[in-house]
């Protein structure tokens, strides 16, 4: 005996593929390339209905190739795709604060350890007028990437111990070439 099938509203179809985010749920092609169908997850000739937790996006050539056949594997619940979706949305949300702060900090750091090199060099200048150079800050930054910053601070103080009424450029090398010394320290305490 044949069951009626009833044809899903336009509404209802349209509000499953927003859900479905216009994917096929079992491929996962998308449109232009695919004409997406509303699935009955349980085929009408089974039992199932056109209730929204019933159906599924499909494109056409999954949706014909399964005809009324159960699926051996459901895809994921809407509830559970969701569920996952959002606590991505939040992840990333908080790591992108994480990083944000990470580098607020670190520019805040860079600029302190500059003053203090700035006042080396020239004790009685106006601090607030005083920058690092592009170069000289990425160097500073990618070491407060690499290790703790009162790593780098204890190389500052070294360079401008041995090197503080020299020559500024040679005393920033200096300052570099320690940096690069502890880096080389701890990553090969790490790998030992």
């Amino acid at each position: 005996m044949a069951v009626e099938r009833k044809p899903v509203s336009t509404r209802t179809r349209f509000e499953v593929f927003k859900r479905d985010r216009f994917a096929c749920v079992y491929c996962g092609r998308t449109p232009p390339a695919v004409t997406l169908h509303c699935d009955h997850v349980l085929a009408v000739a089974n039992g199932g209905t056109n209730a929204i937790h019933n159906l599924a996006t499909s494109c056409a050539d999954c949706n014909l190739g399964k005809s009324s056949k159960p699926l051996e594997s459901v895809p994921e619940t809407t509830s559970i795709v969701m569920a996952d979706q959002m606590e991505r949305a939040i992840q990333v949300k908080k790591y992108n604060q994480w990083l944000k702060k990470q580098r607020t900090d670190a520019e805040r750091i860079c600029n302190e350890l500059g003053a203090i090199w700035w006042n080396n060099w020239k004790p009685d200048a106006e601090k607030n007028h005083w920058t690092w150079g592009d170069h000289p800050k990425r160097s500073v930054m990618l070491f407060l990437k690499r290790m703790p910053s009162e790593k780098v601070s204890e190389a500052l103080d070294i360079a401008l111990g041995r090197m503080g009424d020299g020559d500024q450029c040679k005393a920033f090398k200096y300052f570099c070439a320690v940096c690069w010394n502890m880096i080389r320290e701890v990553e090969g305490t790490k790998d030992a």
